[in-house]
């Protein structure tokens, strides 16, 4: 197993199913880690910009992710301060604009590496970064693949959600084996939208865990009014319902994340 590097960690947050909880364990891991003293930057890929409009952030701020990959700003310029957030983190916000991003740099060289050298240099800035991707095989997610140390991935406890779970594992095999990023890995498989009352949910997780073993996460994050009412008020869990179970699900989730730091190893697949 290897060690957890002392600077920040780059972390997607990815499943190319939609609808799983990628965002939502973006914002709310992240204002969890913030809210025991970590540096935390969250970056949103997504032209839909949820995590932006989460973190109480316009979506058509002047400088944005977009124009960071168009080399039209810089970090300073582009990344928001956990001051001016509603979830306590730092953010790198998106904008509409983003679903043009492909098609006009379908032309140029290393367009894949873009984000991952933006971001490298901040690692020495932060405690965390996560990067919260689209529900689709796109240049920004390959973005935020190659700038990843690890990936996270967010699984619905239903039977067709998990299925998908293999597809994600090899394209991450795959960026591994044409070495575009050989350190890239699973460290966590995060169950999602867990029904306590329905036995197939209990079955999903069981499977995950025979298949995936460590790497899932003990903690399941169940299905909670207060998990889908906390982005429309434009807050994190925590700050929106702090004794709803989703908040306590996730501060659950935060404490073995850091458990798994602090042992300063990660099991990985």
């Amino acid at each position: 197993m290897p060690a957890i590097p002392t600077t920040a960690r780059i972390t997607a947050i990815i499943n190319y199913k939609g609808g799983v909880g990628k965002t939502t364990s973006t914002i709310n891991i992240g204002a969890g880690l913030a809210r025991q003293g970590k540096r935390v930057l969250l970056v949103d890929t997504d032209p839909q910009a949820n995590l932006t409009t989460c973190a109480g952030l316009p979506k058509d701020s002047e400088h944005t992710l977009y124009e960071l990959m168009r080399y039209e700003c810089d970090l300073s310029a582009a990344i928001r301060l956990e001051t001016e957030t509603t979830c306590g983190c730092a953010v790198l916000p998106a904008c509409e604009k983003l679903s043009r991003l492909q098609r006009e740099m379908a032309d140029e060289l290393d367009k894949e590496r873009v984000l991952a050298e933006w971001l490298t240099t901040l690692r020495g800035d932060y405690d965390h970064i996560f990067v919260d991707c689209s529900p689709t095989r796109n240049l920004l997610n390959d973005n935020a693949l190659v700038a990843a140390d690890e990936a996270y991935i967010p699984v619905q406890t239903e039977h067709l959600a998990a299925q998908g779970l293999g597809l994600m594992a090899d394209r991450i095999q795959e960026m591994r084996r044409k070495r575009v990023n050989t350190g890239l890995h699973i460290t966590g498989i995060i169950p999602t939208l867990f029904k306590t009352s329905q036995k197939a949910c209990h079955g999903v997780v069981e499977a995950l865990r025979e298949a995936w073993g460590d790497v899932v996460f003990q903690t399941v994050i169940r299905d909670n009014v207060a998990l889908r009412e906390a982005p429309a008020r434009q807050m994190d869990v925590f700050s929106y319902a702090p004794n709803s179970a989703g908040a306590e699900d996730y501060a659950a989730l935060v404490t073995e994340i850091l458990a798994r730091m602090e042992a300063k190893e990660v099991t990985y697949v």
